[in-house]
């Protein structure tokens, strides 16, 4: 209830500040509609918070995308390749950064493979 008293914080009025979940918070110093904290963090709120390593994700949330993972996640346009990776490199995949690669590469005359071997 508003103006609960806790010795945590030194005998203050309990705070969505004092490092203890009271007041009608539904977390530590978040949540609760009645206490006037903020939103407690969640793995989905779009703001890298709580123990997360990136945006929602790393620390208690699923692992953080990488390069490296096995799949294609994150700003990826392949199976670890694209966006924030290396360039993706068999014709499987989006090719990237530079784009979908097309028989017009080069001179024009290029086929989509040989375009992107000499790239």
């Amino acid at each position: 209830m508003p103006g609960e008293w806790t010795n945590t914080a030194g005998g203050y009025p309990a705070n969505c500040f004092d490092g203890t979940q009271n007041n009608g918070e539904t977390g530590v110093d978040c949540g609760g509609g009645s206490s006037g904290c903020s939103a407690c963090p969640t793995c989905a709120d779009g703001v890298k918070n709580g123990d997360e390593s990136a945006v929602d994700c790393g620390g208690s949330c699923t692992a953080c995308p990488t390069c490296s993972d096995a799949a294609m996640n994150g700003d990826e346009t392949g199976t670890d390749c694209g966006g924030s990776c290396a360039l993706c490199k068999s014709l499987d995949h989006t090719y990237g950064a530079w784009g979908a690669c097309s028989n017009t590469c080069g001179a024009g005359t290029h086929t989509v493979r040989q375009c992107m071997l000499n790239r």
